[in-house]
């Protein structure tokens, strides 16, 4: 048969194939027949697809996860803010920019801006919390009030934990 379906023109498929070890495996193979002075030969190239097929799996279970995270998102209905420390920027959520009146486009995402959001007599207990935790490891959670886009002042409560570098510098909240 595939003898036949080699004689109308290239072959193409995938196969399953059984190693040494019991194991299966998938190939793709493409061939075609080559008459050289009247005798025929088959020319063929097989490619393991393992990798390929390991990789779809985890692109789909990235897929899925990224589903998942953005439906708690949207139940739990929290503000997610992501502080690249050493950068000095901040990036949010939809819904955190939302909560204090701004569009993607109007909430800076330098520290600085997200900061002086923050009421003046708020600012050195939300320093000594951060000094806290990243000193001591103390929980980040903290409740304080945020400017609004409209000028008026909405209480937050922030939570977050922090990912280190190796000599216990704070890279990421």
């Amino acid at each position: 048969v595939f003898l036949v379906r080699l004689r109308r023109g290239t072959c193409r498929g995938a196969n399953p194939h059984r190693r040494k070890d019991g194991t299966v495996f998938f190939i793709e193979y493409v061939a075609r027949l080559v008459v050289m002075d009247g005798r025929e030969y088959m020319i063929g190239v097989d490619r393991d697809l393992s990798a390929e097929r390991a990789r779809r799996a985890s692109e789909e279970q990235l897929r899925r996860a990224a589903e998942l995270n953005q439906l708690v998102l949207q139940a739990s209905n929290d503000g997610i803010w992501d502080w690249r420390i050493t950068e000095g920027r901040i990036s949010y959520s939809d819904r955190c920019r939302e909560m204090l009146g701004y569009t993607p486009d109007q909430l800076p995402d330098d520290d600085g801006g997200w900061f002086g959001l923050i009421h003046p007599d708020d600012v050195p207990a939300h320093a000594e919390l951060l000094r806290r935790h990243w000193e001591d490891g103390a929980a980040y959670v903290y409740q304080f009030r945020a400017r609004h886009r409209d000028g008026s002042w909405r209480w937050i409560v922030s939570r977050g934990i922090t990912l280190f570098d190796g000599e216990r510098r704070p890279l990421r909240m």
